[in-house]
């Protein structure tokens, strides 16, 4: 098990599935994600195998997008949608990413 793992608060299936491709790219515009960003890279290598691309662009498209919505409560907390089109990470602030 992770470090990084953090216990879910709440919970809530939305119908389709996503399928991780061969090419993963991993996307965030934010240079403070560097380290967390690098971490998922290596887990998704270790555990999927194939190619795994980090950009760092502000547009929201690739199969894990770390982005920043102040919607999201509290400094550290974060939100994770999975979807036919990709996987969100959202967080209010740089911890929560």
């Amino acid at each position: 098990m992770s470090s990084f793992l953090i216990p879910v608060r709440r919970r809530r299936d939305l119908p389709g599935a996503f399928i991780w491709p061969k090419r993963i790219t991993l996307v965030s515009g934010r240079d403070a994600d560097g380290v967390a960003v690098e971490g998922l890279r290596g887990v998704l290598r270790r555990y999927l195998g194939g190619t795994v691309v980090i950009k760092w662009s502000a547009a929201r498209i690739g199969d894990v997008r770390i982005v920043r919505d102040v919607s999201v409560r509290g400094g550290e907390a974060y939100r994770l949608t999975v979807a036919p089109d990709g996987i969100e990470i959202a967080a209010r602030a740089d911890a929560g990413a």
